[in-house]
């Protein structure tokens, strides 16, 4: 598959002149897509093996090829530069449905797990494991992964004793715990439920400031308790971090009232 894309891009024609309809971008080092010159996109595909770098991931599932690439071609500027796509094999043929557009390469690379884990579970013959524990461990996968992408290494992800995932936080509360949140699939997203706050929220001034609070952070607060969701797996590391400030800056503020 590689020699077949080093074969078509060898013979693309190259750009000679700026186009002000579309937009030229390259994969720096640290794999940010980022906007250039037509000449200096002339180099970059010169001095490097393009179809090579480009790919996120590239996995056989059944009869089908999931392959997540970054686009090597000029594009409009509102098309997105990583995508995932499937074929069905041998001929290659597109499988539209699991097509999909990222913005970033760690968006494509969450993006393109998550479509070889849907395919894996549609085309998964029946066996004799346990189908909540695949499910569990399905999702377990997928939240670390998800934390080892897009959080920092102090967070820790165990399984539950009984179901959905726990995420223990490096941050520190008032009465010297560190803030645990509960991970658990609802839907095609997730739903992140965070500690119970240590003390009361009885007055309504510390009522107005707690909803302001979660307001801005995008997380919710009811009986005690903070939660957060996320629609997809790519909002999973977003949703976690604005739930764990959340609880550690409610916890503070009402213990210094």
């Amino acid at each position: 598959m590689l020699d077949r894309i080093r074969g078509f891009v060898k013979h693309l024609e190259l750009p000679q002149e700026e186009q002000v309809d579309v937009v030229y971008r390259i994969i720096d080092d640290d794999r940010n897509a980022i906007e250039v010159t037509a000449t200096q996109y002339v180099r970059w595909r010169a001095l490097h093996d393009v179809a090579k770098i480009a790919v996120v991931g590239q996995d056989t599932v059944g009869s089908m090829l999931v392959r997540t690439t970054f686009s090597i071609m000029p594009e409009s500027r509102s098309y997105k530069p990583f995508g995932t796509n499937a074929f069905l094999l041998p001929d290659f043929d597109p499988v539209i449905q699991y097509n999909q557009r990222y913005d970033t390469w760690l968006q494509a690379d969450l993006g393109h797990r998550e479509t070889v884990r849907l395919l894996t579970r549609e085309t998964e013959e029946a066996s004799d494991r346990n189908e909540d524990e695949d499910r569990r461990a399905e999702e377990m996968e997928v939240v670390m992964y998800a934390v080892a992408s897009g959080l920092p290494g102090l967070f820790v992800v165990e399984a539950s004793p009984e179901a959905g995932t726990i995420i223990r936080t490096p941050w520190v509360l008032p009465d010297g715990t560190h803030p645990e949140m509960f991970v658990e699939k609802e839907g095609d997203g997730f739903r992140i439920s965070g500690s119970c706050i240590s003390r009361d929220v009885g007055e309504n001034r510390d009522v107005q400031r707690v909803n302001e609070l979660c307001a801005e952070l995008g997380v919710s607060y009811e009986d005690g308790s903070l939660s957060a969701s996320a629609m997809d797996v790519l909002e999973l590391p977003h949703a976690i971090t604005a739930l764990a400030q959340g609880i550690a800056c409610v916890s503070w503020m009402l213990h210094q009232r």
